[in-house]
């Protein structure tokens, strides 16, 4: 709070003090900084984006979606711009818009939390998006890296996705069956090792 008084036009320290006010429960606070970083810049996209989240979190959505449509104006291939709209849109059951911020997040790391927040929310809604191969390739890095820990959380992530086929789901269970075996627990690795097999019994890899 010093910081921001101090500098009054440090909209960053502005922010960061909204922020402080958002974690701390008083969502009210929060959005009155907000709204003086705005009307000191109103393209200032963090301000926006914490807006978003806050009217969201209220589903208080017309607010939300205003915030969200300045956001998209500003930045529109940002990746914590389409996050914010992609759930924004599945908190109000518009299962088209999320599926459409998802189509646009090509480049974004399929491990940003974001990312596999809104990804884990259209497999819940039964998105057809949501395929193995579009999370193949980081599984692929995670796995080259022996990052097992984030390997193991993209394989369960993508392994419900209704749009995969038994061959492309069967390769991601021998993939987790890989991971647990390198990890010496040999249980969970039969398990998964035999769903594999189930669904796709030619593939002995």
């Amino acid at each position: 709070k010093k910081a921001a008084t101090l500098a009054p036009s440090d909209l960053a320290a502005k922010n960061q003090l909204g922020i402080a006010y958002s974690q701390a429960g008083r969502a009210h606070k929060a959005k009155k900084i907000f709204r003086a970083v705005l009307a000191q810049a109103p393209k200032n996209l963090p301000a926006h984006l914490f807006l978003l989240d806050l009217f969201r979190l209220e589903k208080r959505f017309r607010e939300a979606i205003a915030h969200a449509k300045s956001a998209l104006e500003i930045d529109p291939e940002n990746t914590d711009v389409l996050v914010a709209y992609g759930l924004l849109m599945l908190d109000m059951d518009d299962l088209d818009g999320a599926e459409m911020a998802w189509n646009n997040l090509v480049d974004a790391p399929a491990d940003n939390p974001g990312v596999l927040a809104l990804m884990k929310g259209l497999l819940g809604r039964g998105s057809q998006q949501v395929t193995a191969a579009s999370i193949q390739p980081e599984i692929e890095v995670a796995m080259r890296d022996e990052d097992w820990a984030h390997a193991e959380l993209l394989l369960k992530s993508v392994l419900g996705a209704p749009g995969s086929t038994d061959a492309e789901k069967a390769e991601l269970w021998n993939q987790l069956g890989n991971i647990y075996f390198r990890l010496d627990n040999i249980a969970e690795a039969l398990v998964a090792f035999n769903a594999g097999l189930e669904l796709d019994p030619q593939n002995v890899d």
